[in-house]
């Protein structure tokens, strides 16, 4: 229904890195969202969020006899198998939430982070953005078709 049933707080241990380094980080994973980036496809509309792609090759294992403990088939990174991930925040000045999508064994022609998992983010982050009521902060240019 709605209510909160339960809101913990987080306990700080300690400060992993400077206020000033976590303000450069972010200002670099801005970049990845940008024209030339690796995934412009991961923008909020309106919004300003960073992140990270990734892609990687799946591993087989080898393959062990069960009683000879030899190996049957030796392992290897499959050559069309990956997973795919974004790791982004939002907005990028002053983080309020953190979404990280990892799409396994996706079906495309063309298999990356940012092109796979980026816009999954890009319409989660939105509608989080929306529920959380974070105001926009980036001009949105209106669609060709509202002209």
């Amino acid at each position: 229904n709605g209510s909160i049933i339960e809101k913990p707080e987080p306990t700080i241990v300690r400060q992993v890195i400077t206020e000033r380094a976590a303000k450069e980080t972010r200002l670099g994973l801005q970049t990845v969202l940008t024209k030339g980036g690796t995934a412009v496809d991961a923008n909020v509309p309106g919004h300003t969020a960073c992140g990270k792609t990734g892609t990687v090759k799946k591993y087989k294992p080898a393959v062990i006899h069960p009683v000879t403990k030899k190996v049957i088939t030796p392992g290897h990174y499959e050559s069309n198998r990956y997973i795919c991930s974004f790791a982004g925040m939002l907005p990028a000045e002053q983080p309020k939430f953190v979404c990280v999508v990892v799409i396994d064994d996706p079906k495309s022609e063309v298999v990356s982070g940012g092109a796979i998992a980026g816009p999954v983010f890009s319409r989660t982050c939105s509608r989080v953005a929306e529920q959380l009521h974070i105001k926009p902060t980036v001009v949105v240019a209106p669609h060709v078709a509202n002209q």
